[in-house]
């Protein structure tokens, strides 16, 4: 029987189409994947050297906070000390100290990472054999409803004579009947067996290209999304650097001024007849490093950043406050 012959070829050449064709279209998808990967890739390496920037920033901030508390609220709690029962009598408080706040973590992880690769099937195979399977459908209804040119129903016939009456009777009937015989029964079946297997090879690779447009889009978008973040988080990373070098300037120079606060309410004490809260000046000296220190303990405490990165309101309201800040316009 010779239309087996066809769907052997058939399979060869479709399995090679279907091969072939998952190949490319798979290089073009990982290709596109890739690259998007790529740029992600060095989008994310921007971001996260600003973070690690920040980051330092804000390590170095906290250092020079504690710094500033080490530099005035021991000097002052000692002269709170010394003169104990001056302060209590009066009722003056003393800053005790202060607590620099712990850094917000900042959040470097990539919002992205790489698919995995996409395995590609020899889908050409499995078209052929549907087509295979159409044919053998084709060749068993034949046998079930057909008669031979001698008017016997072919399912009652077997063996050379059952095979020739079906392939006569799907070519169109015998030859002497005016049919197309053996010959074009065979021609039809591989007819049937061709045309579904490379239809649905084609189909199939539709179908990949599709899939695979959809996956390129998804990962593209989100790509897209995940620079988007970075994009805003780089501008609110800029921000808080701005206001840590705010913090930082605002801080230095509260120190300096209360500092030379100190150092006049300590020559108080050296004085004779030492400190006096009864002494204007003395009063005076005392009310303004009480207000210079505790600038330095509000800036040493101070937040920068909430957890999204946004600026803390109070740490704007502080450099604001303490900026060009006049220890004379409170009172004592």
């Amino acid at each position: 029987m010779r239309f087996p012959v066809i769907p052997v070829v058939v399979a060869a050449g479709t399995s090679a189409v279907g091969v072939i064709g998952n190949k490319v279209l798979a290089d073009r998808a990982k290709k596109k994947i890739t690259d998007l990967q790529a740029h992600h890739d060095a989008e994310h390496a921007k971001h996260r050297d600003i973070a690690d920037s920040t980051i330092a920033q804000l390590r170095g901030l906290g250092v020079r906070q504690q710094s500033a508390l080490d530099a005035v609220t021991p000097r002052l709690r000692a002269f709170a000390e010394r003169n104990e029962r001056q302060l209590r009598m009066r009722g003056r408080q003393v800053i005790e100290g202060g607590e620099v706040p712990a850094n917000c973590q900042i959040d470097t992880s990539p919002e992205v990472s790489g698919p995995s690769g996409t395995a590609t099937a020899m889908r050409g195979i499995a078209s052929t054999a549907a087509g295979i399977g159409l044919s053998g459908a084709a060749y068993a209804t034949v046998v079930k409803v057909a008669t031979a040119s001698t008017g016997t129903a072919i399912n009652t016939l077997s063996g050379a004579a059952k095979r020739n009456a079906t392939l006569a009777a799907i070519g169109g009937g015998a030859k002497a009947a005016g049919g197309g015989g053996i010959a074009a029964g065979v021609r039809r079946l591989n007819t049937i067996t061709v045309v579904p297997a490379v239809a649905l090879t084609v189909g199939l690779l539709i179908k990949q290209k599709s899939d695979e447009d959809r996956a390129v889009a998804k990962f593209d978008a989100d790509v897209k999304k995940a620079v988007a973040t970075y994009h805003r988080d780089t501008v609110l990373l800029r921000g808080v650097d701005s206001r840590i070098g705010e913090l930082l300037a605002v801080l230095a120079g509260m120190v300096r001024r209360a500092s030379d606060a100190l150092d006049r309410l300590e020559e108080a004490e050296r004085a004779p007849g030492r400190f006096d809260l009864d002494s204007d000046d003395h009063a005076h000296r005392l009310h303004t490093a009480l207000q210079l220190v505790k600038g330095v303990v509000e800036l040493a405490e101070a937040p920068v950043m909430n957890p999204d990165l946004t600026l803390d309101p109070s740490g704007e309201f502080l450099v604001v406050k303490y900026r060009d800040y006049n220890p004379e316009s409170t009172n004592a």
